[in-house]
């Protein structure tokens, strides 16, 4: 059974930023390479909900979007952010910018409430690949750059920053869910409707009616803007669902669309140092072979001698998995999620990491050093097959639909506690995820 549902939280501002603060001097001193990346990744990720709370507090006291100095400010720091990560990825980790400190005008509501953007949790966007894909859409630095609350505000930070434009304008849309509209005060739907440039409409849709994405259109359409004025940078390549409007859906059909695939950006990226096996070198030594697709079941083949053994699979919920023979070993990774953000008991607050490598029959592992890794390794010896069938040969990258940020830290998965043990938030029973968060119950799936 999948279970989800969106957990609200409400922080207060001063230690969101204060954290904020800390990681950015982290991630300042650490060496060149992919971990220090990550750490950028992930305080620009905490920086996207930090805006996005803060937008959300001001849109709740006055009923509507408007422009102030506090989101001003954020959206600012959201954009050095960008920028930094697109230096990063562009010098292959090697290279940095001086990280701004955090700091923002006052006075800061007492809690705002961040959301879980679901992007980045549960449907392995990176932020490299709106960069990418903006950096590709052959749009000047007039454009001017809408991102829809939550995950559209740092989205369309890395659209501007990849644009040379200015700091984008965040926009929640409200109202039924197949139905979205905007809320604007007289003065942001003026200041939405000047000048004579291109819009980039950004966020992670379309879902099943893509109206969040219409609703910006159709008010630029309907207060004069050209459509042939309006891109859009979606997190897939796909249409809207079977709820969009007629007019939403004949849109999308002609309206320019930019986009860069996980595929595209890491998979069959130019540079090799951005691939895929270049990530774990250091932890399986030099590729082998190319990688190995094994996802939506596909790892069964290698699991199993017989095709009448292999279980039933959900291609969908599953995670992305490749086989990748490296080092002349044997061994699994396993990226389970990265950055819940739930704050759970025992050792699991903050911005979780977890993940694990496995080996055939899944011995304990020595720890890498730097990386936060378990690394298993076969005992000496051969690894009897299961079911007749190969042992778990090469290193299988198993992803959930969560992008492990590159250089994230993983940790070992603790073992399920029983029903009725361990602590009240491990806990389970009828209707309850093992978890208080709803990203593992979501995209929990079955392993090979």
């Amino acid at each position: 059974m999948l279970v989800f549902g969106d957990a609200p939280r409400r922080e207060p501002p001063q230690a969101l930023l204060a954290a904020l603060a800390q990681a950015l001097r982290d991630t300042a001193a650490m060496p060149p390479g992919i971990i220090r990346h990550g750490a950028l990744a992930d305080a620009f990720v905490a920086a996207g909900e930090l805006a996005q709370g803060l937008a959300d507090a001001e849109f709740e006291q006055r009923g509507h979007d408007a422009p102030s100095p506090l989101q001003d400010a954020a959206m600012a720091l959201l954009l050095r952010l960008a920028e930094a990560i697109g230096l990063s990825w562009s010098s292959a980790f090697t290279r940095l910018p001086p990280l701004p400190e955090p700091v923002l005008p006052g006075p800061l509501p007492e809690t705002i409430a961040p959301k879980r953007a679901e992007g980045f949790a549960f449907y392995a966007l990176y932020p490299e690949a709106y960069l990418d894909a903006a950096a590709k859409a052959g749009l000047g630095p007039q454009t001017r750059v809408i991102g829809l609350r939550s995950i559209g505000a740092p989205l369309a930070s890395l659209v501007a920053s990849a644009l040379g434009a200015a700091p984008p304008v965040t926009l929640r849309p409200v109202g039924h869910p197949f139905g979205r509209q905007l809320a604007l005060s007289p003065s942001a739907a003026a200041a939405l409707l000047e000048g004579a440039g291109d819009f980039a409409i950004v966020d992670e849709g379309p879902g099943l009616s893509g109206s969040s994405m219409g609703a910006v259109a159709d008010f630029l359409e309907d207060g004069g803007v050209a459509p042939g004025r309006l891109h859009f940078f979606p997190g897939h390549a796909g249409d809207p669902g079977p709820m969009a409007s007629p007019r939403h859906r004949a849109r999308w059909q002609s309206a320019p669309r930019h986009l860069t695939s996980f595929d595209a950006l890491v998979l069959e990226a130019p540079d090799p140092r951005h691939r895929l096996p270049a990530w774990v070198a250091d932890l399986t030594g030099l590729a082998e072979a190319p990688l190995r697709d094994i996802s939506g079941g596909g790892w069964r083949a290698l699991r199993y001698a017989s095709e009448a053994e292999w279980p039933a699979v959900n291609p969908q919920q599953e995670r992305r998995k490749f086989l990748l023979r490296a080092g002349g070993a044997s061994l699994a990774a396993e990226i389970h999620r990265a950055g819940c953000g739930c704050g759970a008991a025992g050792g699991h607050g903050g911005r979780p990491r977890r993940g694990r490598l496995v080996a055939p029959g899944g011995r304990p592992p020595p720890r890498l050093p730097g990386r936060g890794i378990p690394a298993r390794s076969p005992r000496p010896g051969p690894v009897p097959p299961r079911s007749g069938g190969p042992p778990r040969a090469a290193a299988a990258l198993s992803r959930l639909p969560r992008p492990a940020f590159p250089g994230r830290a993983w940790h070992r998965r603790p073992a399920r506690p029983a029903l009725g043990d361990g602590p009240p938030e491990h806990r389970r029973g009828p209707g309850r995820s093992r978890h208080p968060c709803p990203a593992p119950a979501r995209a929990r799936s079955a392993l090979p």
